[in-house]
């Protein structure tokens, strides 16, 4: 909500969605319409029935790297000594 009252003036000509993505909960309705709507505009493009499928696999993949990224800094900094 706060995106879109601070940024009303581009409600005209654009779409505001949120995607926010937990590392295991579900998408929201919107998030989901929308990632899914990027897939076929892809496939549109490239002429691959497989882009919705890889664009959720590279969602995946970005959240995993994140999470091993956040776990190696908790490693590294519990383990220095105090």
């Amino acid at each position: 909500m706060y995106l879109k009252s601070t940024l009303g003036y581009l409600t005209n000509n654009n779409k505001i969605i949120t995607v926010a993505i937990e590392t295991l909960g579900p998408l929201a309705d919107e998030a989901q319409h929308f990632l899914t709507e990027i897939g076929r505009r892809a496939t549109r493009c490239t002429a691959d029935p497989r882009e919705a499928a890889f664009l959720y696999q590279r969602i995946s993949v970005a959240i995993q790297r994140f999470n091993a990224v956040c776990l190696a800094n908790l490693l590294t900094i519990s383990e220095s000594p105090s």
